[in-house]
């Protein structure tokens, strides 16, 4: 019996041996499988450096998801009440003027510091919308000091439509105002959302605002074109057929690049990853792109070249397994000599009411899946002409999609061909 009993452990011991052996191969070959998956799909981010207030403490890293309009719970319409409202020039505001657009409203008090960090964190939004007639936006003041309302305005670049309670207003109007809040306005009047913050509102707004083509300025082309993925050790064989592959002795090689205003995302590269002839060598090798920093909705930077050249063409090109191959900016440019000429327009600052010209207004969005190296060419119709003969270029960009936070446009190469 002894033996017997000896023998049936040791079959026990090599069939335990032989399972785990199947068992470790079964992991190899599955973390195998995962990894090569993983790197032909989109990648999937586990982590996200968050935006944060101005003049607020630091935000630490964590994860940010945006709610979409299924994920939100159903909100009734409610009754936006009458309200007895005064514009900053005197004049009667009357909310119900403006009916067929949807309408940004914030509420806001210079003593409540929150609502403060919100405005400036709405230029954003402005600059974003800010040729689209489908929207308004418009502050209103618990406080009633029209001079200092006006002086803080200008002071702090807010250019959207301001107002404050008219000085007969009724106590219901003034108890509507004391309390700091967002608040978006259908095309009927009702109140059909109340956003957390700001992000909340631009994820909002960007459901109930879709893409419409942006109308060019006069002549200029906008081609775009995608490839598949495929290694770019030698970014200028890249098999383009409407555009130029990336160049690495262009105009834009020996520019000065900086940020006019927004945070560079944490894993970002430098200014110089845009100007290196290189694109990324992988479709998430976020170090060799140039992106800002997520819950963003907007980021500006510059190229100056020290004196002006003609320029023929200017092609951005990125690569991105995910919505970010997408390409979405606005490129203004300047000579830089108008009398109010403003080298770094900041946020909330129209960059055409100081010294600048728009060339186009990308949104390659919706691009192609798959995801692939996207390319996009600005240049006029005329292949005689030029864009015209600038010193600086200004990138406005903003995110390619809203349903998480890290959607900011990713920028692998901008290349910018001289004209004669």
């Amino acid at each position: 019996m002894a033996i017997s009993i000896t023998g049936k452990r040791m079959d026990s011991a090599k069939a335990n041996r032989i399972a785990i052996s199947i068992i470790i191969l079964l992991i190899i070959a599955g973390t195998t499988i995962y990894l090569i998956y993983d790197q032909i799909q989109p990648k999937a981010q586990t982590k996200v450096e968050v935006g944060p207030v101005q003049n607020a403490p630091q935000q630490s890293e964590k994860m940010v998801a945006s709610r979409t309009r299924k994920q939100r719970s159903a909100r009734v319409a409610e009754a936006m009440p009458q309200l007895e409202l005064r514009a900053l020039d005197g004049a009667p505001l009357r909310l119900a003027d403006f009916s067929g657009r949807f309408v940004l409203v914030q509420i806001w008090s210079a003593n409540v510091p929150r609502s403060i960090d919100e405005m400036r964190n709405l230029k954003p939004i402005y600059d974003k919308f800010l040729a689209d007639p489908r929207l308004l936006m418009i502050g209103l003041s618990t406080e009633q000091d029209i001079d200092a309302l006006k002086q803080f305005t200008a002071e702090n670049s807010i250019n959207w439509l301001q107002g404050t309670a008219a000085p007969n207003a009724s106590a219901a109007t003034k108890e509507f105002l004391s309390n700091p809040s967002l608040l978006i306005l259908g095309k009927d009047g009702s109140i059909i959302e109340r956003p957390e913050d700001w992000w909340d509102a631009f994820c909002i707004l960007s459901e109930f605002l879709p893409r419409i083509r942006a109308t060019q300025p006069t002549g200029v082309v906008i081609d775009f074109e995608q490839i598949a993925n495929q290694p770019t050790d030698t970014a200028q064989t890249m098999p383009f057929k409407r555009i130029p592959p990336p160049s690495a002795d262009d105009a834009g090689t020996g520019a000065k690049v900086s940020i006019v205003e927004g945070r560079l995302h944490g894993q970002s590269g430098t200014e110089r990853v845009v100007i290196d002839g290189k694109l990324p060598p992988t479709n998430d090798s976020p170090t060799e792109n140039f992106f800002f920093i997520a819950k963003s909705i907007e980021g500006r930077f510059l190229f100056d070249f020290g004196h002006p050249i003609p320029i023929k063409q200017i092609n951005s090109y990125t690569w991105h397994g995910h919505d970010r191959s997408a390409q979405v900016f606005r490129l203004y440019a300047s000579d830089g000599l108008a009398a109010n000429f403003n080298s770094t327009p900041k946020f909330g600052v129209d960059p055409a009411r100081v010294g600048w010209s728009l060339i186009a207004d990308v949104n390659t969005h919706p691009a192609p899946w798959p995801r692939g190296i996207t390319g996009v060419s600005i240049h006029q119709s005329d292949a005689g002409r030029n864009l015209g003969v600038f010193r600086y270029l200004l990138f406005v960009a903003f995110p390619t999609e809203t349903h998480d936070a890290q959607g900011h446009t990713f920028f692998g190469e901008i290349d910018v061909i001289e004209g004669k």
